[in-house]
């Protein structure tokens, strides 16, 4: 994962976090969320299917 999608990752992390939220972090998820990156910056994901991953991936 390049530089511009960890920096995403954490800033939506930072987010949820000050939102009282917090992602899950077992390997199978930290490896859902990294293709899940990579299909938002290709513009392959709905923002539906994104808000729909990260409410299953919540705590």
């Amino acid at each position: 994962m390049d530089g511009n999608k960890r920096t995403a990752f954490v800033a939506m992390e930072l987010f949820l976090e000050l939102n009282g939220k917090a992602l899950e972090h077992s390997k199978a998820d930290e490896l859902l969320m990294e293709r899940v990156l990579y299909d938002v910056a290709e513009n392959r994901i709905s923002k539906e299917s994104l808000v729909s991953i990260l409410k299953e991936l919540m705590k």
